[in-house]
């Protein structure tokens, strides 16, 4: 006996149609479809298992969770006090993160938001994420890929600035499905403004955390290692 999912239709996969030789049988729970997606094979007549062509992807598509990310960064000085925020929402449920750091820089704080909301999620998923940052939509969907075939370095064979922080999103992001878009920053734009409200206040919380002296230590120290990744928004994949 043949059991196997029928493909043609989106709705179908999603519902968790099985056919069956000589009749159909329907089971709409989520839970049952999930199954499938694990077990992945057909049954034949000698009982040995085929992994069933083009499926996989296609019911993995249907059955991933819609995440809808926004985040935002910034600091006090680029470089000084920095803060990072990100929020993301599944269906009605939304989770908010934020954080910052003594001494960095704005394109740090942005691709640090991208790191820790795409942290949050423990499964694959499909993402909208949207950023007012070119740096990071850019890097992320171009230059990453250059920047990887020359050892991370530019094209002027320069060391990728801020490549601890590229490394690790550029892992994060194949676990997803991920589509980016970028939205103009101070624009009225709800997700952005809310992510730049919890950005502004990590600095604040930093800043009451860190004594004046303190914090001029740490951005003495984050100059001299060199480690601004300041450079405007150069291509230089």
């Amino acid at each position: 006996m043949l059991i196997r999912l029928d493909w043609r239709t989106r709705s179908q996969a999603c519902s968790g149609e099985v056919m069956r030789t000589g009749g159909v049988t329907k089971n709409k729970s989520a839970t049952f479809a999930r199954s499938l997606v694990r077990l992945q094979f057909h049954i034949d007549k000698t009982g040995s298992l085929a992994k069933p062509k083009g499926s996989h992807d296609h019911l993995r598509r249907c059955l991933m969770k819609k995440i809808v990310v926004h985040t935002d960064g910034g600091c006090h000085g680029n470089p000084g006090p920095g803060g990072w925020a990100a929020v993301l929402t599944f269906g009605k449920h939304e989770k908010a993160v934020s954080g910052g750091e003594p001494a960095t820089t704005n394109n740090r704080m942005e691709l640090q938001a991208a790191i820790e909301a795409l942290r949050v999620l423990k499964e694959p998923c499909e993402v909208d994420f949207h950023t007012d940052s070119q740096y990071l939509r850019n890097g992320i969907m171009t230059w990453v890929a250059g920047w990887k075939r020359n050892g991370w370095r530019t094209s002027t064979k320069q060391p990728v600035k801020n490549a601890d922080q590229w490394r690790a999103l550029d892992e994060l992001v194949t676990h997803h499905k991920v589509r980016w878009h970028w939205v103009k920053g101070h624009a009225g734009h709800d997700g952005n403004e809310r992510c730049d409200q919890l950005a502004t206040q990590a600095i604040e919380d930093i800043k009451r955390r860190y004594s004046p002296k303190d914090l001029k230590a740490a951005l003495a120290a984050f100059n001299a290692g060199d480690q601004t990744g300041e450079s405007g928004l150069p291509g230089m994949a």
